[in-house]
């Protein structure tokens, strides 16, 4: 018989996949919590799910020190100037004229050319690829999940079939916690691909929107600054229609995104 504590072990993603195969509704915005109580409605729905098992982390092996030896510098001793015993009495031998001309002194500076300017190097993104991505096509809503486990990135979006407007529900830079966070930008690069994505196979149109909730789109055990993250969504474009939900028209985040990451679109 599944438990709250079968359910836990797993990750939403799992869940929700788990909960999209019945005829249950209306948890497509729903948090881990709220799934889980949902679920233990239906026990009998998911009596098939197991407690997940934990792979056991690898150790990792520490590089041997290498060994620095000291190095002592001594200072060679000067030479002594030698002198020369001559009936009793001491000299110092006269040093040799060098035969060549002397060089004549000049005013002439010498201007070394400049060293050439380094160029900037371009931000490289990873490219959006359909290996990692997942479409549900369900009655009243479609599904894309892309799961990039490699940079440890997530993202999911729901497609309104009626409206044709998307909605981005989550957005993973480090859907792995025990893993390293995906590198700087590259989660909201593939949003924008993904956008295109959709766009080209017809899935929706440039007049139609995209909504999203702030501080709903990333894992929720991590706390958000949600000034600052609304005025980021507003920089970008979103215009606030509600209570922490943003929207706006599909061909203005597209324009964001060309300007955002011009390197994938004029590269």
């Amino acid at each position: 018989m599944v438990t709250k504590q079968i359910l836990i072990s797993h990750p939403i993603k799992t869940l929700k996949s788990e909960v999209s195969k019945t005829n249950i509704k209306g948890y497509s915005k729903m948090k881990k919590d709220e799934i889980i109580e949902l679920m233990l409605k239906y026990k009998s729905r998911f009596s098939h799910i197991k407690k997940r098992e934990q792979k056991p982390k690898e150790k990792q092996k520490k590089k041997p020190k290498i060994e620095i030896p000291e190095i002592t510098i001594t200072e060679a001793e000067p030479d002594k100037k030698k002198v020369f015993q001559r009936g009793g009495r001491f000299f110092k031998p006269k040093e040799l004229k060098s035969k060549l001309p002397p060089i004549p002194k000049t005013n002439i500076k010498i201007r070394l050319p400049n060293k050439p300017k380094e160029e900037k190097k371009r931000k490289n993104f990873t490219k959006f690829d359909t290996r990692w991505l997942n479409v549900d096509k369900l009655k009243t809503r479609t599904e894309l999940m892309y799961d990039y486990e490699e940079a440890n990135i997530y993202i999911e979006f729901m497609i309104d079939n009626k409206t044709n407007d998307i909605f981005l529900e989550f957005q993973y830079s480090q859907y792995n916690p025990d893993n390293p966070r995906a590198p700087k930008g590259w989660t909201r690069s593939l949003v924008c691909q993904i956008v295109d994505f959709m766009i080209k196979e017809k899935m929706t149109k440039k007049t139609n929107k995209i909504g999203l909730v702030a501080g709903d789109i990333s894992n929720n055990e991590f706390p958000h600054n949600m000034k600052k993250l609304k005025e980021m969504y507003k920089s970008m474009g979103f215009q606030e229609k509600g209570e922490d939900y943003f929207e706006m028209k599909i061909s203005k985040f597209q324009e964001w995104c060309k300007t955002k990451y011009a390197d994938l679109y004029f590269s």
